[in-house]
C-alpha cells in the first residue's frame, strides 16, 4: 500500500468514523480553542492568569495523550471510544516514550538554537548548519522509531531501539507520511492567517490542525497494521 493510499484510506476512516472521531477530539479541541483565544492573548503575571495556565496545560496534557492513545486503539484494535476510560497505565507509559522519542528527534535543535546564546563566533557558525542537520535528523528519527508508539497504545511491550532495524521497509512511507501531512497543515496555517488575516479563521486552524493530527496518527496506526501482517 502506498502512502497516498494510507492517507486517503484513512481520511475515508475519519469521515466514515465522524462520530467516533468526535468523541476523541472534542474535549482537546475544546482546551485549545480556550487556551488560544482565551487565555495567551491576554498575558498577565497574576496569581489567577498563572493558576488558569497551568491548569489548561495540565488538562491539555491529560487528554491529547488519551486522544492519541485512543486513535491508535480504535485504528488497530477497532475499540470504541470512551471518554471516561483514561487507561492510565497504557497513556504514562505511551507518554514516558514519547517523551523519550522527543528527545531524541529534536534535541540536536535544541541544541542547535541555544549554541548562539554563548556568543561565541565559532559556535554561532556552528549553529546554522546543525540546524539544517537537525530538521534532516528530526525527520529521519521519527519514522525509524515512531512504529513503537502504536505497539505502546494497545499495551504490547516494545525494545524501543530495536525498532530502529525492524522498521525496515516502511521507513519511507512513515518519513512522507509525515512530511505530507505536516505540509498540509503548514499551508493551511499560512493561508488562514498570513493571506486571509480573519480572526475567526483561528479557530478553523485549531479544528485542522487536530484533524491533520488525527490523520497522522491514524496513518502510523494503518502502517504498524501493514508492518505487523509483514512479520507475520
Amino acid at each position: 500500500m502506498s502512502t497516498l493510499q494510507i492517507i486517503n484510506l484513512q481520511i475515508k476512516n475519519f469521515f466514515d468514523n465522524f462520530n467516533h472521531y468526535l468523541t476523541i477530539l472534542v474535549i482537546p479541541t475544546i482546551i485549545s480553542v480556550v487556551s488560544n483565544v482565551y487565555v495567551l492573548p491576554y498575558i498577565d503575571y497574576s496569581f489567577t492568569y498563572l493558576l488558569l495556565t497551568w491548569l489548561m496545560i495540565f488538562l491539555s496534557i491529560i487528554f491529547n495523550y488519551k486522544a492519541i492513545v485512543s486513535i491508535h486503539r480504535f485504528v488497530i484494535l477497532e475499540e470504541v471510544p470512551d471518554l471516561l476510560n483514561f487507561k492510565i497505565k497504557v497513556t504514562f507509559s505511551y507518554a514516558m516514550y514519547s517523551i523519550l522519542l522527543a528527545l531524541i528527534a529534536f534535541m540536536p535543535l535544541l541544541i542547535s538554537v541555544i549554541l548562539p546564546f554563548f556568543e561565541n563566533v565559532t559556535l554561532s557558525i556552528i549553529s546554522i548548519p546543525l540546524i539544517i542537520g537537525s530538521f534532516i535528523w528530526m525527520f529521519i528519527a521519527i519514522p525509524f522509531l515512531s512504529l513503537n508508539m502504536p505497539l505502546l497504545a494497545i499495551g504490547e511491550k516494545i525494545s524501543f531501539f530495536e525498532m530502529w532495524s525492524k522498521s525496515k521497509g516502511f521507513r519511507l512511507t512513515l518519513f512522507l507520511q509525515l512530511l505530507l501531512v505536516t505540509i498540509a497543515n503548514w499551508v493551511f496555517v499560512f493561508i488562514a492567517t498570513y493571506i486571509f488575516q480573519n480572526n475567526y479563521l483561528d479557530l478553523a486552524v485549531i479544528v485542522f490542525s487536530w484533524f491533520t493530527f488525527a490523520i497522522y496518527i491514524s496513518c502510523i496506526s494503518q502502517t504498524y497494521l501493514l508492518w505487523k501482517n509483514n512479520k507475520t
